[in-house]
């Protein structure tokens, strides 16, 4: 299925069209996507959202993908942290520069700014790892593993100790667990370890049959909702 997979930014122009539904751009490459045209898309969509848009990035993971790219598999975690710094940088002042060891951008402007001071929310997605855990409480919002990719709940202790030892508020480090088969068994377990969101999974079906599976799915997850912000 991911052969056919839409654009993460282009796909959600629906943030358009909606007042109350959160934007997720699933997992984006930043680091295979020229850093300062990223930034105006990326702020445009928070814009057009009413800053309702959640950037979920990733390190990237298939070689070859990268190589096309002109990316090392190895500098991934190098190159997103240090794209997402230039793309905070433009978001920032009007005018502003950015000199990194692998992007970097002479003073420009750039435009719309997004809703919130610093941009959307950022979340990185990869498995459980010390290193991941440090990156998140360098420059993320928080982690977003996938349901069925190790451990979670059991991970969750470290990340918080990342963001203590980063001087950071342990209660700030969110955790989303994304492409959840929505057992509630699993979101029972989920909730009292501090999980903030469950992204679940939907079919790559006829519009009909995909109507059918969210409604059974918002049916079953109906006693775990919450309300925005408690």
């Amino acid at each position: 299925m991911y052969l056919r997979t839409s654009d993460p930014f282009i796909a959600r122009r629906a943030a358009a069209t909606t007042t109350k539904l959160r934007v997720d751009t699933g997992v984006a490459l930043v680091a295979l996507r020229d850093p300062v045209i990223a930034a105006k898309t990326i702020a445009t969509l928070d814009w057009q959202s009413a800053g309702r848009l959640e950037l979920d990035v990733g390190y990237g993971w298939n070689e070859e993908e990268m190589a096309t790219h002109g990316v090392a598999l190895a500098d991934g975690p190098a190159r997103v942290a240090e794209t997402l710094a230039l793309m905070r940088a433009l978001w920032g002042n009007d005018i502003e520069e950015f000199v990194g060891e692998v992007v970097s951008v002479e003073p420009s402007l750039s435009w719309p700014k997004p809703t919130a001071p610093g941009g959307p929310p950022v979340h990185l997605g990869a498995r459980a790892g010390n290193a991941v855990f440090a990156d998140i409480a360098a420059w993320s919002d928080g982690w977003m593993p996938i349901e069925g990719y190790g451990p979670i709940v059991e991970a969750i202790p470290r990340l918080r100790h990342a963001f203590e030892a980063a001087g950071r508020d342990p209660d700030d480090a969110q955790v989303t667990v994304y492409s959840s088969a929505g057992s509630p068994h699993d979101i029972e377990r989920y909730q009292p370890a501090g999980v903030k969101r469950v992204v679940c999974w939907l079919p790559p079906v006829a519009e009909r049959d995909l109507m059918a599976n969210l409604d059974e799915l918002t049916t079953r997850l109906e006693p775990y909702k919450r309300v925005a912000g408690s």
